[in-house]
């Protein structure tokens, strides 16, 4: 993944874990996680990850996040419990199998994190997707 500025300048270029099932299907968003005065780039993938990089590639502390299920949405940021620090919401799928946090039910789960990492999952009785 990369960003470039309108001159051709490349101002961030990272890769995930570069398997073979690897990607990012949803849209990165930039946002200042950290509150450090500079932009961060959150990207959700296919590898079951919730990445959190500065600009020169390095990950934020507490990412990335295994969420256990491939993640198909684009990240959104909004400081949801007035903290004064963005937290990421993302849609991401759960099969139930045998491990899985949500495990036997099956579905599509709300996950939300804070700037650190930490977070939860929201389901499946008041946000399983039907």
């Amino acid at each position: 993944m990369a960003g470039f500025t309108l001159e051709g300048q490349t101002l961030f270029r990272v890769h995930t874990s570069g398997g073979p099932d690897t990607g990012v299907f949803g849209t990165p968003v930039a946002t200042d996680l950290d509150n450090d005065g500079k932009l961060e780039v959150i990207a959700t993938t296919s590898e079951n990850r919730v990445h959190a990089w500065r600009l020169d590639g390095s990950e934020l502390p507490g990412f990335p996040v295994y969420v256990q299920d491939t993640i198909w949405s684009s990240p959104s940021v909004a400081d949801i419990d007035g903290d004064g620090y963005r937290e990421i919401v993302f849609g991401y799928d759960c099969d139930g199998a045998p491990g899985q946090a949500c495990s036997p039910n099956y579905g599509g789960y709300l996950g939300v994190l804070r700037h650190d990492g930490a977070g939860s999952q929201v389901g499946p009785s008041s946000s399983r997707v039907r």
